[in-house]
């Protein structure tokens, strides 16, 4: 994959509301001061006084989590900062909010961390013991004396002695008459936490998606007709003759055939199913007799028909009997619906294990590597991968994830939702990447498990034992197997597994589960230890994100946007190297838009931290000194996030391309002036062109063909014209029909004939003739084109100008090919409503005076005697106006140059 453009990648920033702070500092009223506040927004009230947080901002793009920590570090190394509040009641340059002693700042102290030793009691893993350590000297005195004055004078210099500090931190003082509480009183030994994170997400739009060099989408793939008995896409699709739209609607997408089930079956040599689960799945609980079944699950392959075409007939006769139906869809519903595919098993989906051939369509989903699947601190480690690649850890990750599937679908109870503040900044441009758009808000982001008390758990009950049991006994639903404490019958997903793996490397070691937590948290030396990936609590203070790692992908595949899903796949990240993964989805209906909507589990290695005991005050020569400690650890939250920006979902459509226009042949009759023979002929091969619609229903079919064939959803039927878009026309199925159209008069184009056609529908395979009846000496024009057996229309073929010419019984044909004349383009566009430049006021008066007064009557008018004096007049410079479209986004520049032209009487 090529290095990616970060520039055109949709990203999310997450804090904890908790963290959020208050952007105002320089409020200063009547018997107040701003320091001495009692809440600043955020929960930990020494990250509010030193404006170790982050704020939302109303910046040019829209609400915006902003960086205060990493604007303050700015300001103190002389750098600008740049950041404008421009929001209702906005308070402008964050520059101005904070001009004043202390390096520019206005903070009230410098601080720094230092290192002592390793706490009492703690595990070998553990960081030596941090200390914040705050000063207040002459210049953080100025910054407090610096907010102005107020009622009480008593309240300057007020932290320059150890008592009033002492009392600042953790007691209670006065400022004035009014009482205040110290920053420590309400969190001292209270866990704080910090997951603060940044994701890089996938742009919905195809092309900022190309762009952003992601190899994430889903292409429809259809292969060929299925000439079964019935056919196989109208028993599973729209309602055919006969049938009722109820009853063809109830035919569920996991009612159909799932490729990975049945070519691992086509590929068993044994006698023994692979899974015990596929057999439902495979004949419809059995409606299809596709194999014998003996005792003990030995089952032999019964036929060498094809599958389809006694899918076809199975589920034809299925849907006949309700009973039978009703009794068979709860079954397949938890066998054939919902996927799981394990680190273990991802070469069991790669698209070199599928024989696609033998498919008729299908989608196909691609999640390709991602080279920003890493975020935050520390993007140069990967922990997962490190624990894949040790061959005494790499089982915890299929049963993390099994883990993970079971909170998400039956434990789901047990998870818990974390507010977070979450900015969303889009692109809108494939073009330029600083077109985009922010969105801001709290969300609920679930919570699935914090990684510590998921390993304590383990650990303490025997649970790892009970998942690594449900992973190795889930093909033989075992249920006597010890440990598990779970039907693996009802549970609502399925593994999707590689059988081309041995039974000891298809199993999970419950044993790695305790050699993971070791090289995790107790081994500070592992590869896989948290600690290369937390940050100390001074580069939290500093802004920097957690960072990140993605387990999994949860794709839900949906009928409508904003629909339940119909299905869902929980397909894991690969770790092993950075090859895409290809999930083949041949649960689909031909013509029917599916959305798949992709979410991810993000790991987030985040912080918990207290601050514990006293602080330690003292006073030097030249500044009051504050020590307070601090218990920093590892805090590492699995999250589920959403992966794709706006909407949040791939759109796609199986749909055949549409044939190539057919062969149109005219035939008088030797001696008869009114008769014409016209016949029709499919024809062969396969063009990329501008579809050309005739009648009105046609621009929404070729949109669709266009949606289908690109995966482009955001372009209309207008927009695809006027952009020169091209589909492909190909004859890889047979045409069906044939449809004629006839003007009398001359057309103008090819919408002229709307309204016009007859309907020919000869034999399948069979070409179609038609006998018209027409004038003589009169001019016709006709044109023709092919439906396939989907009732897809070709783009039509030329317009032919036909007449029969009776010159005193001497009778012939004259043909002729009608062509246009290519229109000139027209490049004027006019713009006065939207586009108006006039020079401001001060740039048209004439000055109050000159030293040498106005110009005589008889020369050339001063180049710049328009302007006010006081102004910086435009004369003789030149300037640049952009004009965008906001449909197509491209730009138009106007260089403008502002010069006397020197005209002395304006009506010359």
């Amino acid at each position: 994959m090529p290095t990616s453009n970060r520039a055109f990648r949709d990203v999310f920033y997450l804090t904890e509301t908790s963290q959020l702070g208050d952007k105002e500092r320089i409020k200063n009223t009547s018997n107040f001061h701003p320091m001495v506040r009692s809440e600043w927004g955020t929960q930990d009230k020494i990250r509010g006084v030193l404006g170790a947080y982050r704020v939302t901002y109303y910046g040019s793009k829209g609400v915006q989590i902003y960086n205060y920590a990493g604007a303050l570090a700015a300001l103190r190394e002389g750098r600008q900062v740049g950041a404008s509040d421009r929001g209702k009641g906005g308070l402008g340059k964050l520059r101005k909010q904070l001009k004043g002693p202390n390096d520019g700042t206005n903070i009230v102290f410098d601080y720094g961390v230092v290192e002592g030793g390793v706490p009492v009691g703690a595990m070998k893993h553990s960081a030596p013991q941090e200390y914040l350590v705050l000063r207040h000297g002459p210049q953080e005195s100025s910054a407090w004396n610096g907010y102005g004055t107020r009622t009480s004078p008593a309240s300057t210099n007020f932290l320059t002695n150890t008592s009033n500090m002492t009392s600042f931190l953790s007691g209670t003082y006065n400022i004035g008459n009014t009482p205040y509480g110290g920053l420590l009183n309400e969190i001292l030994e209270v866990p704080l936490t910090d997951h603060s994170h940044v994701l890089f997400a996938v742009p919905k739009n195809i092309a900022v998606r190309a762009e952003a060099a992601y190899n994430l989408h889903v292409d429809p793939v259809y292969n060929y007709y299925t000439s079964t008995t019935p056919p196989y896409e109208v028993v599973i699709g729209l309602p055919a003759t006969g049938r009722s739209a109820a009853t063809s609607a109830k035919i569920k997408e996991y009612h159909l055939p799932n490729v990975y089930y049945l070519q691992s079956e086509l590929n068993n040599t044994s006698s023994v199913l692979l899974a015990q689960y596929h057999l439902p799945s495979l004949t419809l609980n059995q409606n299809i007799a596709w194999f014998n079944v003996g005792s003990q699950q030995n089952v032999t392959e019964a036929n060498v028909d094809r599958y389809y075409d006694l899918y076809a007939e199975g589920i034809s006769a299925l849907l006949s009997d309700q009973s039978e139906y009703e009794s068979v869809d709860p079954v397949l519903s938890y066998n054939n619906k919902n996927f799981v595919v394990l680190h273990s098993d991802l070469d069991a989906i790669k698209e070199d294990r599928i024989n696609t051939t033998t498919i008729p369509f299908y989608n196909k989903l691609t999640l390709g590597y991602d080279a920003d699947a890493r975020t935050g601190y520390a993007v140069n480690v990967n922990i997962l991968r490190n624990l894949y690649n040790n061959p005494e850890t790499r089982d915890f990750i299929n049963i993390l994830q099994m883990q993970t599937v079971l909170r998400l679908t039956t434990e789901k109870n047990l998870s818990n939702t974390l507010p977070m503040m979450m900015t969303h900044r889009s692109v809108l441009s494939n073009e330029d990447a600083s077109d985009y758009a922010n969105q801001t808000g709290v969300n609920n982001v679930e919570v699935l498990y914090d990684l510590e008390d998921l390993f304590e758990n383990y650990l303490t009950t025997n649970r790892e034992i009970e998942i690594a049991s449900m992973i190795n006994n889930f093909a033989s639903f075992d249920p006597d197997v010890q440990y598990i404490g779970t039907d693996l019958e009802q549970l609502p997903f399925r593994l999707i597994r590689d059988y081309l793996l041995t039974d000891d490397q298809l199993d999970a070691d419950p044993m790695h589960v305790e050699n993971a937590y070791v090289e995790m948290y107790e081994d500070k030396n592992s590869l896989s230890s948290v600690d290369r990936v937390t940050r100390s609590y001074e580069e939290m203070l500093r802004g920097h994100y957690s960072h990140t790692e993605t387990l999994m992908y949860v794709v839900n595949k949906k009928r409508s946007p904003t629909g339940p899903p119909v299905q869902t796949f929980y397909i894991s990240a690969e770790f092993a190297n950075d090859a895409p993964s290809v999930y083949f989805d041949t649960q689909v209906k031909y013509e029917t838009n599916y959305y798949y909507d992709i979410s991810r589990v993000v790991l987030v290695f985040g912080n918990d931290y207290e601050y514990v005991g006293d602080p330690q005050v003292h006073k030097t020569a030249k500044a009051v000194i504050s020590k307070i400690k601090i218990d920093n650890r590892p805090s590492v939250k699995a999250l589920l996030v959403p992966y794709i920006g706006s909407q949040g979902n791939l759109a796609a459509k199986i749909m055949d391309r549409p044939p190539v226009p057919p062969e149109i042949t005219f035939y008088p009759f030797k001696g008869i002036n009114n008769k014409l023979k016209i016949l029709l002929n499919s024809s062969t091969g396969k063009l990329d062109t501008a579809p050309v619609s005739i009648e009105e229903s046609d621009e929404e079919y070729f949109l669709g063909e266009y949606q289908s064939q690109t995966g482009d959803w955001d372009m209309t039927y207008g927009e695809m014209v006027a952009s020169g878009a091209k589909i492909s026309f190909r004859s890889d199925d047979p045409v069906d029909a044939y449809e004629i159209f006839r003007l009398q008069t001359k057309p103008e184009s090819y919408q002229s004939f709307a309204g016009n056609s007859v309907f020919l529908n000869p034999s399948r395979g069979v070409p179609g003739s038609i006998l018209d009846s027409v004038v003589p000496n009169t001019k016709y024009y006709y044109c023709a084109r092919a439906i396939d057996v989907h009732g897809n229309r070709s783009n039509p073929t030329h317009i032919y100008e036909l007449e029969i010419v009776d010159n005193n019984g001497q009778i012939f044909l004259k043909q002729d090919v009608l062509r246009y004349e290519a229109l000139k383009p027209d490049f004027t566009k006019p713009a006065r409503r939207f586009v108006y430049i006039e020079p401001a006021f001060r740039q048209i008066i004439f000055p109050d005076g000159t030293d040498t007064g106005p110009p005589a009557v008889d020369t050339p008018p001063l180049s710049s005697i328009l302007g006010d004096t006081d102004i910086d007049k435009v004369w003789g410079k030149s300037f640049k106006v952009r004009i965008k479209s906001k449909q197509t986004g491209r730009k138009v520049d106007l260089n403008l140059t502002f010069k006397n032209t020197g005209i002395v009487n304006a009506s010359e």
